[in-house]
């Protein structure tokens, strides 16, 4: 790994190239827990059980949405 850095003289050179390199798009899991969100029903859970289940999916959901959201902005 550390080879493949060699060429790039800057540390945003390099950070460029990771990115480039290890960037995901989460485009079918943002899908996917849309879905899941927009499916998401209590049926024989408990209220906590439902609120849990809703507060893990709004969580990963927003890390996604957030991710690709500028800094600046």
């Amino acid at each position: 790994m550390l080879l493949n850095l060699r060429p790039y003289k800057t540390s945003k050179e390099m950070w460029g190239y990771l990115k480039k390199v290890y960037n995901q798009n989460n485009a079918a899991r943002r899908f996917q827990l849309e879905l899941e969100l927009g499916q998401l029903s209590q049926g024989s859970m408990s209220i906590q059980e439902f609120y849990s289940s809703f507060e893990n999916l709004w969580g990963e959901y927003t890390d996604i949405v957030y991710e690709s959201v500028p800094s600046i902005g």
